[in-house]
């Protein structure tokens, strides 16, 4: 299909839908009045919702990425990359800004040094968002799951500082 066929494809859908919407019908069956502020009917929006749900058991069942279809699933039905990703935008981050942060380290605990894989990689905020930190890519560090479960809400220096105690401390016998 051409470039001129594309687009006149897309001008027609757009026309067909802002005509649906007018009219208040269904823009995929165009026979049932769609419900209020809606652009398809219950029966449509109920069979995409089956066609969807049979569509995920079908890609789960045969160990496929829920997001890109690939046959690598590491964790969640989701391959290392889209699991990366996934874990960016839930923190808040761009996400592929968050990417290439995660590859500036080298893939490195910015804590600990640790290798991280995608399954142990966390997105952590340097600064808090409850002590005034934002999402920002300056804010972003990609640390262990471990390590950021310790840290919670501490800033970086003063998670530092406690770990530094800790281990000149040593363990005691109480």
């Amino acid at each position: 299909m051409s470039y001129r066929d594309k687009k006149k494809q897309k001008e027609w859908y757009r026309k067909h839908r802002l005509k649906c919407k007018i009219n208040g019908i269904c823009i995929s069956c165009c026979k049932n009045k769609s419900t209020i502020n809606k652009t398809k009917c219950n029966s449509c929006r109920k069979q995409e919702s089956k066609n969807g749900k049979i569509r995920r058991i079908r890609m789960k069942k045969e160990g496929l990425c829920l997001n890109c279809c690939k046959l690598e699933v590491v964790k969640r039905n989701l391959c290392s990359l889209c699991l990366l990703k996934t874990k960016a935008r839930e923190a808040g981050f761009n996400i592929n800004q968050a990417l290439t942060k995660f590859n500036e380290q080298n893939r490195r605990c910015a804590y600990s040094d640790i290798l991280l894989t995608e399954e142990t990689a966390s997105p952590d905020h340097i600064i808090p968002i409850c002590k005034g930190g934002n999402n920002n890519i300056d804010n972003l560090a990609w640390v262990s799951w471990e390590i950021n479960q310790m840290k919670r809400h501490l800033g970086k220096e003063i998670f530092i500082s406690l770990c530094k105690r800790v281990s000149e401390n040593g363990p005691t016998n109480s």
